[in-house]
């Protein structure tokens, strides 16, 4: 797995254990930030709930944060 992506899982599993108690999942601003390590801009985070609400599978947790990613890096390239 490409480390930028190890790192990226850490940032969201910290993310995730900093949680409230019962509180459960996190907010898409906050996924999105942790996995790229800075605030997310408004067009990535319109981008990733797109995908999110177009998928009617059961997603993993390492397969969202390397496609978040991938996108990411995508965006970046392009510009």
């Amino acid at each position: 797995m490409d480390p930028e992506v190890v790192e990226a899982m850490k940032r969201v599993k910290d993310k995730i254990q900093a949680r409230e108690e019962g509180e459960l999942g996190l907010p898409i601003p906050d996924l999105v930030s942790a996995i790229i390590g800075e605030e997310a801009d408004s067009e990535l985070l319109d981008l990733v709930r797109s995908a999110l609400s177009q998928n009617n599978q059961s997603i993993e947790m390492p397969e969202i944060v390397t496609s978040i990613y991938s996108l990411y890096k995508w965006r970046i390239s392009e510009s």
